[in-house]
């Protein structure tokens, strides 16, 4: 459908093309657009300044060449793209790179000829921005097949020109099309065909280089990754042999030094740990006399730098600073990140999965490169929780407002698990919230999403970012969605309709099936205080049943409930002496069971039961809300002759059984409270 899809796109630019063509046929001398030139004198200016053949940055080579061919999608003419070109920065990209995109002038200026003659001029540049895109696929796999394989033989260059002309044949073959419009299209093809044969050789020549510089890198990554310093150190030195102004080598190296300072108190004299943490200062500056347009990750490790130096307040200087830089430096930062959409393969494995995240987290400041992380974690051990805490949301609404989204579920769990306290002070209600995402009935590639509030508290000023868990996916990785309408309001015991989500996701070249491919979908609130996950009710109920799978001995369980100034005496007495059951027993249909648990419970994020949760005979609250200082359930279930009932308390560290029996008069007694 896909091919098809862009076969009719092309026929139909074609078409629109054929009403140029008389004036290609008559122009005998070309008439070059102010664009034109100026493209072509920024490209022989580059030249004309370079030294050598070797005057080049591998780094930028490879970011412009990648960075080029991705602006065809947000351009919308070719005058449009002229201007793109001629405002490049070619000072460090390879000559023989900047010779062979000259190529691509004399094609773009008559594709802008024919731009100016026509009222709509759309779907010209649609047609070929389709073209050249199928081709530059065809041309980077014959090239990374030519990686692999040692070099490019005869046999691969065949290739690319038999794809070209299957490509163009399958439209030129149309009876649909008459004999000058095939023409044109041979016109069209011969022009791009050269360019393609020039172009993707030399391609292949810096990408190689390329692989060698990631393949060390990502070694280096993984070394991080195992704790492995000394290792990650020696990678990095030898991708920056290869390449001595590698931006993620010098950012990775700086991060090692100065992690080896912090973590080598008892190891090494003191000589040797100064060493460490001014190798790193050495490295940021660096990196920012080469970089100063993508600050931010660097001025981040200055701020840790000084931060370890002992001078707090210079530190948080430069954290503040890094926050500011970062969404300004978004889309300059992650132009490297075609190169990894390249080694789509990386999203196939753990590991792989690691050294995208982790790239991706320098580049976007998430994680450990979080400014507000950072602040954070020393408000944190400094027990100012509250601080600590708003830190939090404003690392989350900074991520929201850059518009970037990737790795949001590890990122949540990367603050969860250092700033345990902090976050949780966040929205003790938000087990209380359920995502309702479904399919629509007229469009099998809309999710409509709902968020249901059985809280007693309203939430303002309400984003969603739904995170769909796809088949073929590592079992980690999501897919994160920002759903486009923010509501005002969620009142008390409520929900909101946030409308229709379309979903258009390709992996492995593989379009994915809300219906078929959707294995798990969690979604992320973010307010303007608030920050929290919201799952759907099974997936809840199956995070609370591995629970039983663990032998949760006394010990850990105070550990874990320390964490919420209780022990297990306490918050026993809590809920035996301050429940509440009320029992509604009918002559017709099923009698029903209230039970209202202390509102403290809530921080441990609970799901109720009658009987195991993970049995047949577990059965769950019909209604569940929060009211005021308790918990209110209600299970439909029969009252039981001898009044016994065996009540859980289910979440993810540790499982409550509260086995009673109820009088008459709804009091309990022969109470049996144990941890699971």
């Amino acid at each position: 459908m896909k091919k098809l899809k862009n076969i009719i796109l092309i026929i139909v630019g074609l078409i629109v093309v054929y009403y140029a063509y008389d004036y290609f046929k008559t122009s005998s001398t070309p008439v070059v657009s102010e664009e034109a030139k100026a493209t072509k004198e920024t490209f022989e200016k580059s030249l004309r300044e370079k030294k050598n053949a070797n005057d080049y940055n591998l780094e930028e080579t490879i970011r412009i060449v990648h960075g080029l061919e991705n602006a065809k999608e947000y351009v919308n003419s070719s005058s449009e793209y002229l201007q793109y070109l001629s405002k490049q920065d070619y000072s460090k990209v390879a000559p023989d790179v900047i010779e062979a995109k000259k190529k691509l002038i004399p094609l773009l200026n008559k594709l802008q000829k024919a731009e100016k003659r026509l009222e709509d001029s759309s779907n010209l540049w649609e047609t070929f921005s389709v073209v050249s895109n199928i081709m530059a696929d065809e041309g980077s796999t014959i090239a990374l097949k030519a990686s692999l394989s040692g070099g490019l033989d005869p046999s691969m260059a065949t290739e690319l020109i038999s794809g070209s002309k299957k490509l163009f044949n399958m439209v030129a073959e149309n009876n649909k099309i008459n004999d000058d419009l095939k023409n044109i299209i041979s016109d069209v093809e011969e022009d791009y065909l050269k360019y393609s044969i020039e172009f993707y050789p030399i391609y292949l020549k810096y990408m190689k280089e390329w692989d060698k510089v990631c393949l060390i890198r990502d070694n280096a990554y993984l070394s991080i990754h195992q704790g492995n310093i000394n290792s990650a150190l020696i990678s990095l030195d030898r991708s920056l042999e290869i390449n001595e102004t590698d931006s993620e080598s010098l950012i990775m190296k700086a991060f090692c030094h100065l992690y080896k300072y912090q973590n080598s108190y008892d190891k090494n004299p003191e000589n040797l740990r100064h060493s460490n943490l001014e190798t790193a200062k050495s490295l940021i500056d660096r990196y920012l006399n080469l970089y100063p347009d993508r600050s931010a990750p660097a001025l981040l490790l200055l701020g840790s730098y000084h931060f370890l130096k002992g001078n707090e307040s210079k530190a948080i200087n430069f954290y503040n600073q890094s926050s500011v830089e970062y969404p300004k430096q978004a889309n300059l930062l992650l132009d490297m990140l075609n190169s990894y959409k390249q080694r789509s393969y990386l999203r196939k494995t753990a590991e792989g999965m690691y050294i995208v995240e982790l790239y991706k987290s320098m580049m976007q400041g998430f994680g450990f490169f979080s400014p507000n992380f950072q602040k954070s974690l020393i408000a944190y051990n400094e027990g100012d929780y509250e601080e600590s805490k708003e830190e939090i949301i404003r690392h989350f609404f900074r991520r929201g407002n850059q518009g970037i989204y990737d790795f949001l579920i590890s990122d949540m769990n990367h603050f969860e698990a250092y700033l345990p306290e902090s976050f949780n002070m966040i929205f003790e209600e938000k087990s209380f919230f359920n995502l309702i995402a479904e399919t629509t009935m007229f469009s099998s590639d809309k999710l409509n999403i709902k968020i249901e509030n059985n809280s007693d508290i309203n939430i303002n000023n309400v984003r969603v970012f739904l995170c769909v868990h796809f088949t073929d996916m590592y079992k980690s990785d999501y897919e994160v969605f920002k759903v486009e309408n923010t509501i005002n309001t969620i009142p008390a015991y409520s929900t909101a309709d946030f409308g229709d989500l379309e979903i258009d996701f390709n992996l492995y070249g593989k379009q994915k099936s809300l219906d078929e491919d959707i294995v798990t979908a969690r979604a992320i609130i973010l307010t303007d205080d608030l920050i929290a996950w919201v799952d759907e009710k099974d997936f809840k109920i199956i995070k609370a049943k591995e629970a039983y799978k663990n032998n949760t001995d006394l010990e850990t369980v105070n550990r874990y409930l320390s964490k919420q100034n209780l022990n297990d005496s306490q918050l026993k007495y809590e809920i035996v002496n301050n429940s509440i059951i009320e029992i509604n027993e009918k002559y017709i249909g099923t009698d029903e069971i209230k039970l209202f648990i202390p509102r403290k419970i809530i921080n441990f994020n609970p799901i109720f039961s009658i009987n195991e949760l993970n049995t047949v005979e577990g059965l769950k609250p019909d209604r569940v809300k929060l009211n005021g200082s308790y918990v209110e359930l209600t299970f439909l279930k029969n009252i039981p002759e001898d009044k016994k009932i065996d009540f859980y308390i289910n979440t993810e560290k540790f499982i409550i059984n509260w086995e009673f029996e109820f009088t008459n008069d709804n009091k309990f007694i022969n109470s049996d409270f144990k941890y699971m």
